[in-house]
């Protein structure tokens, strides 16, 4: 069964390049009102400070909004967190990834692995599966949590699932928009504290995630 589903996928995922090579369902979607940069700058008692990103950097990504800022807690621990959003006729995704990035700046992956949190929205729980990574550069470990977003609250682990997200979106909503999170901080004293620290941030960042969301018309 697992292996049927398999073979599913990828010829979804194949009639979907094919299908979207002969038409051009949103090509004229636009973003008309950005909302990333706006998310508040004290989240969860932590205050923010942007940080700069070089020209070179920002043309290689090419987002059509992006949001990189440190946020630091009363006690010095410090999460960066990167946020790039794309549009629809941007493919609602970057060609960047952390598997490639961080070992091309001289980052090694310790482990990966998938893992799922708890969060709450519009009153409602429901739980969220982010990629997290271990990275190692020098003495400096982090961990380093990351994932796709697309419909304001639909979260993706993986670049395949991706394609099959964005393929359905256009067909149904004629856009495909999307975002690139990731959320880090290096490990301190205890690396599950610094798990927990992370992960109660990313419980107060999601639900502002949506709200702002940025908008689109076409």
């Amino acid at each position: 069964m697992a292996k049927t589903s398999f073979w599913v996928s990828i010829c979804l995922t194949l009639a979907a390049f094919i299908v979207l090579q002969y038409i051009n369902i949103g090509e004229n979607v636009v973003v008309t009102k950005t909302g990333i940069e706006k998310i508040p700058r004290i989240i969860d008692e932590l205050s923010a400070t942007d940080v700069t990103l070089d020209d070179a950097v920002v043309k290689e990504l090419d987002p059509d909004v992006y949001l990189f800022r440190n946020y630091q807690s009363r006690h010095g621990r410090i999460i960066n967190v990167y946020i790039g959003y794309y549009g629809t006729s941007k493919g609602g995704k970057s060609n960047h990834n952390p598997d490639a990035c961080y070992p091309g700046a001289g980052w090694s992956i310790l482990s990966e692995e998938v893992a799922e949190l708890l969060v709450e929205h519009e009153g409602a729980r429901r739980r969220i599966r982010r990629n997290l990574m271990r990275v190692k550069k020098g003495d400096n470990i982090q961990l380093v949590y990351h994932w796709y977003q697309t419909m304001r609250d639909t979260v993706i682990t993986s670049g395949f699932q991706q394609n099959i997200n964005r393929f359905t979106n256009m067909l149904i909503y004629h856009r495909n928009d999307g975002a690139f999170i990731r959320v880090s901080s290096s490990i301190g004293e205890s690396e599950v504290e610094t798990q927990k620290e992370i992960e109660r941030f990313i419980r107060h960042l999601f639900p502002l995630l949506v709200q702002y969301w940025p908008e689109e018309e076409g």
